[in-house]
């Protein structure tokens, strides 16, 4: 996995001495490839130090053959990411997404980091060279 991936979700979701639980959300369009969209992490509490395993799923409305990821990270409302990077070199083997049923997993060491504030993540999937929203999530998380 990339370390920009890697970054992204620590800010979206860790970076605190002690167990959290954060908030995730989807920001989809209606319109977005990825429907029924279910998300899980384990263990419920991240704590820093250990092992995160991320699960996304649902129903892919199209086959995809290449895909571009945003994140927009603040910390205390200060934009600390605002980047675009090629989906399909995050992990190998990840593309081409198939239509139907879809779930991947990710799993990483959630680094320590000692800082405290709110952490605000809007994470988007867009289908290339279309450029349609393949999903949307919103992670917010107080460390």
């Amino acid at each position: 996995m990339s370390k920009f991936f890697a970054v992204v979700l620590v800010f979206a979701v860790v970076a605190s001495a002690n167990a959290f639980v954060p908030k995730i959300t989807s920001c989809a369009t209606p319109g977005a490839l990825l429907s029924d969209l279910k998300y899980s992490w384990s263990p419920n509490d991240v704590t820093p130090g250990t092992a995160l395993t991320v699960n996304i799923s649902g129903t892919l409305g199209a086959s995809i053959a290449d895909a571009q990821l945003t994140a927009n990270v603040k910390f205390d409302g200060i934009p600390l990411i605002n980047k675009k990077e090629d989906a399909c070199k995050l992990k190998a083997g990840i593309c081409p997404f198939p239509a139907g049923a879809f779930f991947k997993t990710f799993t990483f060491t959630v680094p320590q980091i000692p800082i405290h504030g709110a952490v605000d993540a809007k994470i988007t999937l867009y289908s290339e060279p279309s450029g349609d929203e393949i999903t949307c999530l919103d992670a917010t998380a107080t460390i």
